[in-house]
Order: C-alpha cells, then structure tokens, then sequence
C-alpha cells in the first residue's frame, strides 16, 4: 500500500505550517492523522521489536553501502527527543556524485516533514524562519562555511538544550530572533571543516568512494528503475518510520547511563569525544524506550544499547578522534609514510588524483585560514627557490610531518568492564533515588509537568492503493520481532545492528 502525504490547504500556510483559521494543530493532531493499521504495525515495533535496525534497513532499501552515514543520521535524530544530550550532528565529506547527499536526503525521507528544513542557507536564514520548532533538523547539501554561517551553526550547537539568541535591527526597530533548542545540523560537503571548533560539534564521516562501491550503487540504480518506488510516493516503510518519531514526539525522554563508570576509554586526551560517544548510547536506547526500565522519570540504558553504540563509534572513531576526513587521513598517512621528508604540493595531488588548486584548499584552507596545517600539530609548510640548470630557478610548496599521530589506537578505542556492571547499576540506582527524592523534598512535590510545544504541519493521508498492508513489510516486522527477541536471551556480548 502506497501513501502520499496531502496538506490541507484549509490549515497550512506558505510555510506549510498548520496555524490557518486560528487552528495550530498539535503532536497529538499528527498522530492522529496516520490510518489505523500504520499506528497499530507503528506500536508493535516500537513495544516488541528493534526500531533502529527497522529504520536502518528501510533507510538501506534507497541507499546501498555507506551504514555509518544512515546510524549516525538515525543517532542525530534520537538527540531531537532527549533533555539530557549535548546534541549530535551529521557532516559526510566525500567527492562529487558519490553518495553523501543521497545518503543523507534518504534519511530524511523517514522523517516526518515538520521536523525537517532542507534547502540552502544564507548565514543568519535560521533566525528569520517564522515557525521553526524544537527538534527541527536543518539540512544543507554542499555548503559553502562562511563566516556567518560558521558563526551561526555554532552558537546553535555550543548549548544544544537552549535556544540561540539573535538579537538585530528590523526596520529601524530593536528585534530578538531565535534558534529554538536541539535543532540538529546535517551539512554536507566535499571537504572537512576548516575551523576545528565546527569539526569538534559534528559526526563526522565519509562515503565509500571504491570501485566495488561504485558497481554497487550501479545494481541498485538499476534494482530501483525496475522495481524501486517512484520519487515522493511513500511506501508502507517509510510511512511507519514516520509514525514512530511522530508517536515518540509525545513526550520528552531524559536517559541514562548507569554503567558508564566501568566504560574505559583510550581515547582520554579528546575530551569531546566520551561525551559524544555517551550522547551515541543514549540515542541507541530512545529506539527501545518504550522496552526500558524508567526510574524516577529517566530511562536507564542497557548493555545491549552499549555494544549497538560501540559498534556505530568504530565506524567514526578514527575520523572524530582526528578530526580529519577520510582525504585528509590518507595525505597525512602518507606524510608519516615519509618520517619527516619533506612533500611536494603536486605529490599530494598525485596521490588524491586532484588539482593542485584543491592541494592549496586542502592544505592552507579555502581561504588561507585553516586548512590541514592548522588541523594537524607537527604538519608544516615552506617556499623553496630551486634552481633549473644554470639560470633558471623554480618555487616548490613543501609539506613535512614530524609527528605521529597512533592511528591503530583508534580502532578499539572503547570496551567495557562487564563483571563490574551489574554492581554500578545497583549503586547507581542507589544514588540517583536519593538525589530525586532530595529534589522532591527541596520542591515540595510541586515540579511542573514538561510542555511539549506544538509541532507542525498538520497532514491528510490519502491511499493510492487497495487497503491491505504490504506482505513484505509485515514479513520485515515479524522478523525484526524475531531477532530482538533473540538478542535479549542471548548472552551479553558484541552486537551489530
């Protein structure tokens, strides 16, 4: 069955938002406007079976290859609903035309449509939009980081639980303009970030550039022409994923991590990155919430979340620890190569098979401001005149490296003390207990319930289709109930998604 999403023109506005006549429809009008049998397959996933492996193999049906990218967009969007992250956003690097705009676009197919802005940016355009909610993900294809943009995108996630405040001059009068809380950037672009306090926000991946890739994505091109759905009809998947993040946008969730004393870490010297790994945890377990245990109002974490998350930061590590791209790895890996010869310009542009322009970009910043020499400690630059013959004489750009940067250590960057963790839950929930029945005795009991503002627009469903559900997506539900009821009897222990 194929549903295609229809707004009212009756409510929406331009924008799309659901405020004509007066009206504002809530989270609970979105809820409400999916057809039965959708919200009932919605609910058996969400109760009995595994949510993020459902939207990672719907996301896998579009886009072949690249699973980091489609773990890290599901990650990004879990953060959106959860009061005690520090927020998580998406940023694939790779070259024109292989995938990291596709990856990304297809994830936002499973998200409903008014938690998404997607279009290009002008530095300050998020202040200025007039209905943007909470939770909102903004996503920009092939962004060029100026510096109000730079400026913008990291006011807005320097405190991801608050809204970013702009405060201007509007028709010779004083206006204050904001970015709500936990709106989660998704950019993409062929190189990293110039600024390492951009790079030191964001999940950073890369697409699989690979000539075994690139026949891949070729068979699925042609897998989709013949039986693939047509572009902006939703097919019964798609429309479950957005009944699950409209059903979970009820409420708010605060989780916790109550083993997190006996997670070790060899990664010690970065100190965003544990942080972002716990955020990684967190957003593993919203998928599950509705399976978890809730003590005293937050939702606690299992060693099942653990070894999803663990296995989703071994596909970042390397690229966040550094915070380099999977380009910039391979030129400084090569420079190590060397110990400490020095490089010339057009030998790096030999090994990535580009222009030396793109060498200078790479290496000095777009515009001289950044670039690899700022990135990396130990990497420097220097003008040599060489001279040809007798007479002539030439400039070279040499690069050298003097430092080595322990890439193996990245690989297992993250384990765990098992035979402690049963002890640090019980002692966790211990504590926890007597600091929330301390907050109740300083409060009196009287802590006002959370408000859920509003989201919007509000949507008809209309059916294209006979009324009877795909086969193959109730044949996708039992089995996804299958498998997560085989991974809670067996023994704890390392699990892919």
């Amino acid at each position: 069955m194929t549903y295609i999403y229809t707004p009212s023109k009756e409510e929406n506005g331009e924008d799309g938002q659901a405020e004509g006549n007066g009206h504002t429809t809530s989270q609970q009008d979105l809820v409400d406007s999916y057809p039965e049998h959708i919200l009932k397959l919605a609910h058996i996933i969400l109760e009995n079976g595994d949510p993020l492996s459902f939207y990672v193999e719907t996301w896998s049906k579009q886009h072949v290859g690249d699973e980091i990218i489609g773990k890290s967009c599901a990650c990004a969007v879990a953060a959106t609903f959860l009061t005690n992250t520090r927020g998580l956003h998406v940023k694939p690097s790779g070259d024109s035309g292989k995938g990291k705009s596709d990856g990304t676009e297809n994830y936002l197919k499973l998200v409903p449509d008014h938690k998404k802005m997607v279009g290009s940016l002008s530095g300050k355009a998020a202040f200025y939009h007039p209905n943007m909610k909470k939770g909102t993900i903004i996503y920009s294809d092939d962004v060029k980081f100026d510096e109000n943009i730079t400026a913008t995108i990291k006011q807005s996630t320097s405190d991801y639980q608050k809204k970013t405040a702009h405060n201007t001059v509007v028709k010779q009068k004083f206006k204050s303009l904001d970015i709500p809380p936990r709106v989660s950037w998704w950019l993409t672009s062929v190189d990293g970030f110039d600024d390492e306090q951009m790079s030191n926000r964001f999940l950073g991946m890369d697409v699989d550039a690979s000539n075994v890739q690139d026949k891949l994505v070729f068979n699925k091109q042609v897998e989709n022409e013949l039986y693939g759905s047509t572009q902006g009809v939703l097919d019964t998947d798609i429309l479950l994923c957005r009944a699950m993040y409209d059903i979970l946008g009820l409420d708010e969730y605060e989780i916790r991590v109550p083993f997190a004393e006996c997670i070790e870490w060899s990664n010690k010297e970065n100190r965003r990155n544990f942080p972002m790994f716990l955020d990684i945890v967190k957003s593993v377990t919203f998928y599950k919430i509705k399976q978890r245990e809730k003590f005293h109002g937050a939702y606690l974490a299992t060693m099942e979340d653990f070894y999803k998350a663990k296995n989703i930061y071994q596909g970042l590590a390397e690229t966040n620890a550094t915070n380099l791209t999977e380009k910039e790895l391979k030129v400084v890996k090569y420079m190590d190569s060397k110990k400490g010869t020095e490089v010339e310009r057009k030998d790096i542009g030999k090994l990535l098979n580009v222009s030396l322009t793109s060498v200078k970009n790479l290496m000095h910043g777009q515009y001289n401001n950044g670039g690899l020499l700022n990135k990396v400690p130990g990497l420097y630059f220097e003008e040599a005149i060489v001279k040809v013959g007798e007479t002539k004489s030439t400039k070279k750009y040499l690069y050298s490296f003097d430092v080595g940067l322990g890439f193996d250590a990245y690989t297992d960057v993250v384990g765990i003390r098992e035979d402690e963790v049963e002890d640090a839950i019980r002692k966790f929930k211990e504590e926890f207990e007597d600091i929330q029945k301390e907050k109740e005795r300083i409060i009196a009991n009287d802590i006002d319930a959370i408000t859920i503002t509003p989201l919007q627009p509000h949507y008809n469903l209309t059916t294209t289709e006979d009324n009877n559900t795909k086969t193959s997506t109730i044949d996708r539900i039992i089995n996804n109930i299958l498998k997560n009821k085989e991974n809670d009897t067996s023994v704890c222990g390392e699990s892919a998604l």
